[in-house]
């Protein structure tokens, strides 16, 4: 029976003095769940042993709250039996639940470093670890009772471990709280790796060794990345700086924003010197608007463009070059285009001469025909002559005499063509009307090929292109040539000048087919007929250069070629060139 309560009991519970003397027994104030321990305990409590726990109790107003309950046994002297119990109960609900939500946060925290993909190893000064999670253990191969029994020197680079231990140091001086240091690792099975170890110093208690938090991020595979980026850079830098070609790097707007040293040897420009300036500084107003025009395809369509173009040297020289654009606008690290630059003076020179010695063999294969224009051309004027000496007839002497100015007139404009077509001049890309120029290439053709090769045409004039009219000219001349040889017994070759307008392109072209009714090419010879130097003539008859100018020149005029052939039954080429802005399509 209860005798007394004291006044914090009646505050904890919320009952009155007289309620709770009233009530039948302490356990109907005890949480159900907590009945069967407050028995147990009280009837350890009844049979002479002190005791001491926890449990719920329920307040007058339903509050559920813990405390701590203290039971003590009061014995008489005589027998030592149990004749009362003293208890005293504290309220712990405020700890139970800081005890709680500390359970929590720890249950949470040791999830998330058990679960956690990031390696991590709590250790103390010098290394030795403390607690590692599984992923530190996937990590080095071992278990983790393996890794309890090491230290963070068991696994690292003997180098690398120095600058471990001077970051404890570091870390305890408190100038800095957080270091990341890139280390090497060697794990159970012997593999050499790369991690990256994030370290902090864990706070502990005065006088307690200090302990270290370490994250490990393995980086191995990214350092090998980095290792063999860094070394084509390396291999790249090397190439661009030794390289005989030019490369450039040019933002949306036409500036220079990269350059490569051998724009020294190519201009006698120093990098510095260009950076920042316009990409078209120094071009030759002729290949100004081609320059402009690739640019603008490569910005807006394109992904590549080529083209050839006359740059002005520092020492005022002009030196031919070839360039190629590459759009690489979307490209992070150079967002610009792209450009190599390749010095083709040489090359261009090279080709001169080589057009001049085909022009050479083109005189030749028309000398013969000439010879024999030219004979008759002389038999005319000696016989006018002759009879102009032996007799004096003024009437007739006028007829004579213009005979001989026409004939002599023919001749000198049979010279003139062979010496138009035979000079060494520059190439110079002029308007000019192709059907105009195919002509011209007629009355020389005429002069000098059989007279059972029958020559028909059929050209629109004006034709208006851009291009060379020496170069034309030659290239009308080969495959014309190419097609007398093809006619030993005779026959008909055909020139056709035309408008064609191609709807997939969206341009117009001047179309030229020249048409012979020869032996015609073989599939074999045709795939081959545009290298260098490849010849079916004998040898002493050909150089084999005839068609590959042909082929080199239409790349020049931005053209393109065609043939059709049967073996017995002729070949057909077609050239197709640019119209000039000034023609209209059909």
């Amino acid at each position: 029976m209860r005798e007394w309560i004291t006044d914090a009991a009646m505050r904890m519970t919320g009952f009155s003095t007289q309620e709770l003397l009233n009530r039948d027994t302490w356990l109907t104030a005890v949480h159900p769940d907590d009945v069967t321990l407050s028995k147990a305990k009280l009837n350890e409590a009844l049979n002479g042993k002190p005791v001491e726990y926890e449990l719920r109790i329920i307040t007058k107003d339903g509050t559920v709250r813990w405390v701590r309950d203290y039971a003590f046994p009061i014995k008489d002297s005589y027998n030592q039996r149990v004749v009362r119990i003293y208890g005293a109960v504290t309220d712990i609900t405020e700890q139970k639940k800081s005890q709680e939500e500390l359970s929590r946060s720890e249950a949470r925290f040791r999830q998330l470093f058990e679960l956690s993909p990031i390696g991590i190893g709590i250790v103390e000064y010098g290394g030795k670890f403390i607690e590692v999670n599984p992923a530190l253990c996937k990590l080095f191969g071992y278990t983790r009772d393996e890794l309890l029994q090491m230290s963070a020197a068991d696994i690292s680079d003997p180098d690398d471990m120095k600058a471990n231990l001077r970051a404890y140091d570091v870390l305890l001086s408190d100038e800095i709280d957080y270091t990341i240091l890139n280390k090497r690792y060697i794990t159970k099975d012997g593999r050499k790796i790369v991690a990256e170890l994030h370290l902090r110093a864990l706070k502990t208690d005065s006088g307690n060794t200090p302990l270290f938090m370490g994250q490990l991020i393995d980086i191995t595979d990214y350092q090998h990345a980095k290792e063999k980026l860094e070394e084509s850079e390396r291999r790249f830098r090397l190439l661009i700086q030794n390289s005989s070609d030019i490369t450039a790097v040019v933002n949306q707007h036409g500036k220079i924003t990269y350059i490569s040293p051998t724009i020294e040897a190519a201009l006698g420009y120093k990098p510095e010197q260009v950076i920042g300036r316009d990409v078209f500084l120094g071009i030759h107003p002729k290949d100004m608007a081609v320059c402009r025009e690739a640019f603008e395809k490569v910005l807006n369509e394109e992904q590549r463009v080529q083209f050839e173009c006359c740059r002005r040297h520092r020492d005022g020289s002009w030196r031919y070059f070839e360039v190629m654009m590459n759009r690489q606008l979307d490209e992070p690290t150079i967002r610009g285009i792209v450009l190599n630059i390749r010095d083709i003076t040489e090359r261009k020179q090279i080709q001169q001469q080589l057009l001049q010695s085909q022009k050479m063999e083109a005189i030749g294969a028309l000398a013969g025909g000439m010879a024999h224009d030219f004979n008759n051309i002389m038999t005319s004027v000696l016989v006018a002559a002759q009879l102009l000496k032996a007799k004096p007839d003024p009437d007739k002497n006028i007829n004579r005499i213009e005979k001989i100015e026409r004939a002599v007139q023919r001749g000198k404009g049979i010279v003139e063509k062979l010496l138009f077509f035979a000079r060494n001049k520059k190439s110079e890309m002029t308007l000019l009307d192709c059907s105009a120029v195919i002509e011209q290439v007629i009355d020389i053709i005429e002069h000098s090929f059989p007279k059972q090769i029958q020559i028909e045409k059929h050209l629109i004039k004006p034709l208006n292109i851009l291009g060379d009219v020496d170069h034309l000219y030659q290239v009308f001349l080969n495959i014309a040539i190419n097609a007398r040889d093809a006619m030993t017994d005779g026959g008909t070759l055909s020139f056709q000048a035309e408008h064609f307008y191609d709807s997939s392109k969206k341009q117009s072209f001047a179309v030229v087919h020249i048409t012979d009714t020869g032996t015609g090419i073989p599939d074999e010879v045709k795939e081959r007929m545009f290298e260098p130097f490849f010849t079916t003539k004998e040898v002493g008859k050909g150089t084999g250069l005839g068609l590959a100018i042909v082929h080199g020149i239409m790349k020049e005029h931005r053209g393109a070629i065609q043939v059709e052939s049967k073996v017995g039954k002729g070949t057909r080429f077609s050239l197709y060139f640019p119209l000039a802005l000034q023609e209209s399509r059909d």
